[in-house]
């Protein structure tokens, strides 16, 4: 859940619950942050202040959810809503599907050490974004706290931290959740992880291809004829 709300002259502010903008009096309580951080701009007003409130469970609200936490105030009070879904409508759509390839710990952290990188997938790295991870089958290891990042040799290179897991062998499938919006969309080429490939689900059971996993000869073309 995000909260966001910013101070201007006006006679109404802005409150952001989720993807749900509410125009509400200047009279209304916004609840402000204790450190408010600058970002500017942003739809083309000079200056807002934000806080992030996020949720980090299982069950993700739906858009009546959102609604209803603010239905009465909207009610009682004449309010006009702006709605804006965002990644919402298609980030459950699909997962990114790594490979483990080994566990290890510094004696203080542990470590599920994956195929898949902040090459593929930025945003936990980027902004602290926080994305269901689980592995693909049961597995009997001992559970314990892990750091799950990827091979690029980077601190940042971590798509989940301070996740429970079974302790997992060198092999198996781990899922990172909610990929189904700027994941691919946000992927580079950086320290030459070149882009995976990507599948759509048919019928609950069928795999078909819907992109290729790309070369080291196709990042080469980018520079023929130079």
């Amino acid at each position: 859940m995000h909260c966001f709300s910013y101070p201007r002259t006006s006679t109404r502010k802005l409150f952001m619950l989720g993807r749900v903008w509410v125009s509400v009096p200047q009279t209304c309580s916004v609840v402000p942050h204790p450190h408010p951080t600058i970002v500017s701009p942003l739809f083309a007003f000079p200056q807002f202040y934000f806080r992030l409130c996020l949720f980090r469970g299982d069950v993700l609200p739906t858009p009546r959810d959102l609604i209803d936490t603010v239905r009465d105030l909207v009610s009682s009070s004449g309010l006009t809503l702006v709605i804006e879904p965002g990644r919402s409508m298609v980030a459950t759509s699909a997962v990114m599907a790594t490979t483990v390839t080994g566990v290890k710990t510094n004696g203080n952290k542990n470590f599920v050490v994956v195929d898949g990188s902040m090459a593929e997938l930025i945003r936990p790295s980027l902004y602290d974004a926080y994305q269901h991870i689980e592995l693909t089958a049961p597995c009997n290891g001992a559970v314990q706290v892990f750091d799950v990042v990827g091979p690029v040799c980077e601190s940042g290179d971590y798509l989940g931290k301070d996740r429970p897991l079974p302790t997992p062998s060198a092999g198996a499938g781990l899922v990172v959740m909610d990929a189904g919006a700027y994941c691919m969309a946000m992927a580079s080429t950086y320290n030459l992880k070149m882009r995976p490939a990507e599948y759509w689900v048919e019928g609950g059971n069928k795999l078909r291809q819907i992109r290729r996993a790309e070369t080291f000869d196709d990042y080469l073309k980018a520079f023929d004829g130079l």
